[in-house]
């Protein structure tokens, strides 16, 4: 993929929308204990890896993010099946939702597992990193809390590195190369090692 990279430069100043009225799914927020460790994953599609993390690590709390109404609808129905009473499913916008319903230095692990990297330059205000709406999910993360990211396009992850260093003030930003006997955390990683593609994740350390 020709992967075009984004000028290094600081974003506009970021403006929450107004949601009114409110969407009926994000009143489970109401039910979160904030002070208990918390993971989000965002476009976690059906739920593979946030579902059965929630099973392993019962005392945890996990919160799935996923806009898609087919997909966050599997996930949930997996929530159920598996009786996952520490797993928050919703379907919402995450920069909107965590803008309006999570409370600042909530969260511990913040996940992006496979994003769309929409490629071209004039696209780059679409990718978290480089959108000034980014300034959303670092204000949520605590001081010290974990960005993860995995991607199959090594360049897409350099340039988060950039502007996480350069912008957005997080440190310990390192990108590994995961084994080729990686167990698959998600359709597309998985997809990716059995086509013999490398994959990459990237790791970081909120600093405020």
């Amino acid at each position: 993929m020709d992967f075009q990279r984004a000028d290094i430069k600081k974003p506009r100043p970021y403006h929450p929308h107004v949601i009114d009225p409110e969407p009926s799914e994000w009143k489970i927020t109401d039910d979160i204990d904030w002070n208990k460790k918390i993971i989000v994953e965002v476009g976690c599609g059906k739920g593979d890896w946030i579902c059965a993390q929630a099973k392993e690590n019962p005392s945890t709390q996990y919160i799935g993010i996923e806009r898609t109404k087919n997909k966050s609808d599997a996930m949930l129905e997996k929530a159920n099946e598996l009786s996952l009473k520490n797993l928050f499913t919703i379907r919402a916008d995450a920069i909107a939702l965590l803008a309006h319903k999570f409370p600042k230095q909530s969260i511990d692990e913040l996940y992006f597992l496979y994003p769309n990297p929409t490629p071209k330059k004039k696209q780059a205000n679409q990718r978290f990193v480089v959108s000034s709406e980014f300034i959303v999910f670092k204000e949520r993360l605590k001081p010290g809390g974990k960005l993860i990211m995995a991607s199959n396009i090594k360049d897409y992850l350099l340039e988060a590195k950039d502007f996480l260093e350069k912008i957005w003030v997080f440190e310990d930003v390192n990108i590994t190369e995961l084994p080729k006997d990686f167990i698959a955390r998600t359709a597309f990683e998985k997809k990716y090692l059995e086509q013999g593609q490398t994959v990459f994740e990237l790791r970081a350390k909120n600093v405020f």
